[in-house]
């Protein structure tokens, strides 16, 4: 199963799967995402800040850096995703145009 990612202020936070589905509960990390995005749409900022504190203490949500392409493959920043998929083929080597 795949981890859904949440993004919030610019900051990627993956929702580790194999840490909140336990004990039958096998879609709990995609309705965290789910509370997520309703807490987005109602303003509750406070909550989602909350939230993001407990699940990086508790070790349920881990803050990544890395870029996600559309394969699934997990690139070190969107320059090299870029070189890879083929999408930013002005980019060189060293990351100019």
């Amino acid at each position: 199963m795949e981890n859904p990612i949440y993004t919030y202020r610019g900051k990627r936070y993956e929702i580790l799967s194999q840490i909140t589905n336990r004990d039958g509960d096998n879609q709990r990390a995609e309705q965290l995402l789910i509370d997520f995005k309703h807490c987005e749409s109602k303003g509750d900022w406070d909550t989602i800040s909350n939230r993001i504190t407990n699940g990086l203490k508790w070790g349920w949500l881990k803050e990544v850096s890395y870029v996600i392409g559309d394969n699934g493959t997990h690139y070190k920043d969107k320059w090299e995703r870029g070189k890879e998929e083929g999408f930013n083929k002005e980019v060189d080597e060293k990351g100019f145009w």
